[in-house]
């Protein structure tokens, strides 16, 4: 990432030593480091009750500027283009009652003094500092009731506005041309304002929050403003009537903290200090298009990549997180008439295949979403049978294996396409909806709806017998993968195979034919159950909206349920068994951190539940398929984990 576009700056609190990065110019040449002391300590070379200020060139690793300032609150803004720095901060040696808060405009190349903007005035803070695009004129709300622009170029005023009221003037924002001045106020006003900067003058006021309006943003073109507020709203307004350009964008639980349009003008960011998530909305749309969590405290700073690619994040503990904004579809896969019930992935990461509810099974190459040939086609009398449940690779990638509601197994020889063999079970019971190869390719099992787990095999199509595993219904099928260790088990983990059915999940050493243990614990219908890539966890998820994840050695159940706010239909591990993805009756498929147990991503896209999530092999890929008659291709990667596998 070598260009940002941001907000950045934030109070130091009392009691704490720390650094806070203020995001940089387009460039990413320069950092801003703020260090302050509640006191000497042993070693420390700072001074108790004051803050560093120290700039620097990334580049030539340098510092180039540095300015101490009392304790308190400290505030920067880089101009867009990274020639500039505003930076106001109380002088030492004054009372912070009525502290001298001087506004500096920097040469940000030679860490120079241009200009004493404002030679004393009370804090401010970065919500009431701000840039125009160009970077040729700047805005600060001085004190509680003075609004004040400059040129950058000369340090001079060229406009003053004397607001009415002390709170009319929460943030502020400049167009990108620097013609128009946005202000956003706080309670009981809670209103937008439009200014000419020229003259001075009011052009339009806008209403629609119901709290403070906290955060103000102009889009790129200067088109549309974005309004963050303490009402857990995002408003969108058309510039310059202020009409409202959508309906509210609602979904935080908390104050807006910042609000950002990424620098495409696709994209809206948003974040909440309250409950501590990043969201992002389609600026077009107002649609919601992802959710990052996983900041422990609250998000203080936002800024996007100059290409709009990518997030940057910090928290109050000085926490820096990187988000990969291309975190929507990459793909979207059209061709099924009806719902896709299960998505699975050839080993070689080459194909993806996808069985619908309309009779019929589709391959895809994967690098490019092209359909390879015709569908599959399944013989259906009727709709019910039309319904293709489950569908899977075997390990050599030559086979594919599929099954319909009618119970018909069918083996399918690749890459023709031809069907190879086409069988059911003996017992006449209906089959359930997946299937599963071992991991040797010389097994294929699938659960009945007598209860019954049919092992075939997939090259000559014989029965290889079968388990009577439960007296209910099975609902999918797991063999454990073919990594072999001696604290798993202590069998080879290839032996081992999950059983789901309404309410548990049992285990089966296939080796003795014998039930191992039974996995207890989910008080609705289990749709999915899988073994972790290591074989040393087991996850299943439920319609009682939970995931589970299991200790395959212990058989005991390991932290509390995985809560989500609908039915769970698919689970499935990343291939380094970091990560869950979950998929959701929601249409939303969510992400896990399996250190944290926490979630840290919502995925949207999808207009219909999700039924089905797989990984690629390399992991930098997540298939999901939905009720939407769409199979989808996820960018799974962060960008630190991106730039590791170069």
């Amino acid at each position: 990432m070598d260009q940002v576009r941001g907000v950045a700056g934030g109070g130091l609190r009392r009691g704490f030593r720390r650094f806070t990065l203020f995001f940089t110019s387009p460039t990413a040449a320069h950092i801003l480091a703020v260090e302050t002391e509640e006191a000497e300590k042993p070693g420390s070379s700072g001074k108790p009750g004051f803050c560093t200020v120290r700039l620097w060139d990334v580049t030539a690793a340098r510092q180039t500027g540095q300015w101490e300032f009392a304790k308190g609150d400290v505030a920067a803004a880089f101009s867009p283009d990274g020639l500039r720095l505003l930076l106001t901060g109380p002088k030492k040696n004054v009372d912070r009652s009525n502290p001298d808060m001087a506004l500096h405009l920097i040469d940000v190349a030679q860490g120079r003094l241009i200009a004493v903007l404002a030679p004393a005035h009370t804090p401010t803070d970065y919500r009431r500092m701000a840039f125009s695009g160009d970077g040729r004129r700047v805005a600060c709300r001085i004190g509680q009731t003075r609004l004040v622009v400059w040129d950058t170029g000369t340090g001079g005023s060229v406009l003053e506005i004397k607001l009415e009221e002390q709170r009319q003037a929460l943030s502020i924002a400049l167009s990108p041309d620097g013609s128009l001045l946005a202000t956003g106020g706080g309670y009981p006003d809670n209103s937008l304002r439009l200014w000419d900067t020229a003259t001075g003058k009011l052009t339009a006021t806008a209403r629609g929050h119901q709290n403070n309006v906290s955060w103000v943003d102009f889009s790129p073109d200067g088109s549309r403003i974005a309004t963050g507020s303490q009402d857990q709203s995002v408003r969108l307004w058309q510039v310059p009537t202020l009409a409202s350009a959508a309906p509210p964008l609602r979904g935080h639980t908390g104050a807006l903290a910042a609000v950002l349009f990424s620098p495409d003008g696709r994209q809206l960011l948003s974040a909440s200090s309250i409950d501590k998530s990043l969201r992002l909305w389609d600026a077009a749309t107002g649609e919601l298009t992802t959710r990052f969590l996983g900041h422990e405290d609250r998000p203080t700073e936002i800024a996007f990549s100059r290409d709009s690619q990518y997030v940057l994040s910090n928290g109050e503990s000085n926490r820096h997180r990187l988000w990969h904004a291309g975190q929507l579809d990459t793909s979207v896969l059209h061709g099924h008439t009806s719902y896709v019930y299960d998505v699975a992935v050839s080993r070689d990461g080459r194909w993806v295949a996808s069985a619908a509810w309309d009779a019929t099974v589709r391959l895809w190459d994967l690098a490019t979403g092209a359909p390879l040939g015709p569908p599959l086609a399944h013989p259906a009398r009727n709709p019910e049978e039309a319904i293709i449940g489950g569908v899977a690779f075997s390990p050599d990638g030559k086979l594919l294996a599929s099954v319909p509601r009618n119970g018909t197994v069918c083996v399918w020889d690749l890459p023709s396409g031809k069907l190879r063999h086409a069988f059911k079970a003996p017992t006449g019971g209906d089959v359930g909806p997946h299937l599963t190869f071992n991991p040797q390719g010389t097994l294929l099992a699938q659960g009945g709806n007598d209860g019954v787990v049919h092992l075939w095999d997939p090259l000559s199509g014989e029965s290889k017998g079968e388990l009577a595993a439960s007296t209910v219904p099975i609902t999918d099928v797991a063999f454990s993968p073919e990594r072999p260790t001696e604290d798993v088990m202590q069998k080879p983990l290839s032996r081992v195979l999950a059983v789901a059915d309404e309410r548990v999940v049992q285990l089966w050493d296939m080796s003795a034919r014998n039930s191992l243990a039974t996995l207890a614990g989910h008080t609705d219908l289990i749709e999915r159950v899988v073994f972790s890539h290591d074989g040393r966890l087991i996850a299943s998820c439920s319609h009682d909206s939970t995931v589970r994840l299991w200790d395959a050695k212990t058989f005991q159940q390991i932290g509390t349920p995985l809560s989500h706010g609908s039915k769970v239909f698919g689970v499935a591990f990343t291939p380094d068994d970091s990560r869950l993805a979950t998929a959701c009756a929601d249409n939303t498929i969510r992400l896990w951190d399996l250190a944290t147990f926490q979630e840290v991503a919502e995925l949207r896209g999808h207009t219909a539940y999700v039924h089905a999530v797989v990984f690629t092999p390399d992991g930098t890929r997540l298939i999901s398929g939905s009720g939407d008659a769409t199979v989808r291709i996820w960018d799974s990667l962060s960008v630190r984990e991106r730039a590791a596998k170069r």
